[in-house]
């Protein structure tokens, strides 16, 4: 019923949101922050689940852990990945580290937002709010190196290793 009158008064669709990360209860924690929002929220708990949910399906906002245990891929390569599909789809990157390194990695690799894991469920709420309306989330300046330059594989590999350890 509620589609239906959704059709008939062309009431926006709530956004879609698509969570990432390889731990059951982040996701879940994830998911209750963000239920307050009018917002749909999807999740994924591996990169390439993620990438396949990104071509197949049309999201408002993604919500990348930069690195997982049981894949060889990061939180970067899917960022790159959706990046070719939805140049324009805001990505907010999270990690259990609140460190200004990780935070400047995610933007120079194109990233909209960081947020550490450990934030209070406001802070995540903002930050979607922030990013479905078209702005940034970080908590850090991001320092000035040219967005364009990215990571280099070396860069990437130690920001990986560092994550993990």
């Amino acid at each position: 019923m509620f589609g239906r009158l959704r059709r008939l008064y062309r009431m926006p669709a709530p956004p879609r949101v698509l969570v990432v990360d390889d731990h059951p209860i982040v996701l879940e924690g994830v998911r209750n922050a963000l239920a307050p929002l009018p917002a749909t929220v999807e999740v994924a708990i591996d990169p390439e689940t993620a990438i396949s949910m990104l071509e197949e399906r049309e999201f408002d906002l993604a919500i990348l852990d930069i690195s997982f245990r049981n894949s060889n891929l990061t939180g970067y390569d899917i960022l790159r990945s959706c990046r070719r599909a939805h140049p324009h789809l805001p990505v907010l990157m999270a990690s259990v580290f609140d460190d200004e390194w990780i935070q400047d990695a995610a933007w120079r690799e194109g990233a909209s937002g960081f947020i550490s894991k450990g934030k209070a469920d406001s802070v995540w709420r903002e930050a979607a709010r922030a990013l479905l309306g078209g702005g940034t989330s970080f908590h850090f300046l991001p320092r000035k190196k040219a967005r364009s330059q990215g990571l280099t594989p070396t860069e990437l590999e130690v920001a990986h290793c560092w994550q993990m350890g």
